[in-house]
């Protein structure tokens, strides 16, 4: 399987049929990467201002 048929497959949790936006939000972080692994606070770091503004409101 190619890798553009594995992104098209990828499911997106929603909650009241609202998509979270933090899965795809992480994944394009991820590949902009230059190391493989990182942890939770780095991405939190970098990508939490980005998901407050945008995700949906509880």
């Amino acid at each position: 399987m190619d890798v553009v048929s594995r992104f098209e497959r990828l499911r997106v949790y929603a909650r009241q049929s609202v998509p979270s936006p933090h899965q795809p939000v992480a994944l394009l972080w991820a590949l902009g990467q230059e190391e493989r692994l990182h942890r939770w606070t780095k991405f939190r770091d970098e990508v939490g201002p980005l998901l407050a503004e945008f995700a949906w409101r509880r």
